[in-house]
């Protein structure tokens, strides 16, 4: 089998055009009816998508397996194999594009400066508030992340709520930890007695 110069085998999967794509899922995947899910993903796009990502876009549990696998495969042998000078950020970064980085800022609820952090987009929550913790103070299991109206959860990726290069995110503390800080003001006996009563 000839490949040509333009085919997705001899390129890394962050650099494919959509056509590219579609020619590794029909590789991967022949025949199979989530194919035309993917007519419009490039190769920048597929990279930054998460497992569960993948699986709503292909619209198949098996699809989606297969896709990740695959396309983890094929990023492995690209960070074996640097072509570049830039290909050692893409190693140190854990395979991920060093342009995909995006900056998010961090409002905590009662404070009017902001928190400024670099990210990728396919980290976790949970590695957010890691990086809140170490760069502002607050403990992770002190933190209470929302972003668009919801409590972000830690195993879901910063995609999963759609933030973007210079997305806010707002950082408000536990309701347990609030508790814990408000001492226990009891009024002492007698004292909103009314005068004359037993």
């Amino acid at each position: 089998m000839a490949v040509s110069l333009e085919s997705f085998r001899l390129k890394d999967p962050c650099e494919w055009t959509p056509p590219e794509v579609c020619d590794f899922l029909a590789v991967i995947l022949p025949g199979h009816p989530s194919l035309e899910n993917f007519t419009y993903t490039s190769g920048y796009v597929l990279c930054s998508l998460d497992k569960e990502d993948i699986r709503r876009q292909a619209k198949s549990q098996e699809a989606a397996n297969i896709i990740w696998a695959e396309l983890s495969t094929r990023r492995r042998g690209a960070t074996q194999a640097p072509q570049g000078g830039n290909c050692q950020a893409f190693v140190q970064r854990g395979g991920v594009d060093p342009r995909s980085f995006i900056t998010i800022y961090v409002k905590a609820a009662r404070q009017d400066a902001a928190l400024e952090l670099e990210l990728c987009p396919t980290e976790t929550v949970a590695f957010l508030k890691a990086q809140i913790s170490i760069h502002e103070g607050t403990p992770v299991e002190s933190q209470r992340l929302v972003a668009g109206g919801m409590t972000m959860q830690d195993e879901k990726t910063l995609t999963a709520y759609g933030l973007r290069h210079g997305s806010s995110v707002l950082l408000v503390p536990t309701l347990r930890d609030q508790v814990r800080q408000r001492t226990a003001n009891f009024t002492p006996r007698g004292l909103l007695s009314v005068p004359g009563s037993k």
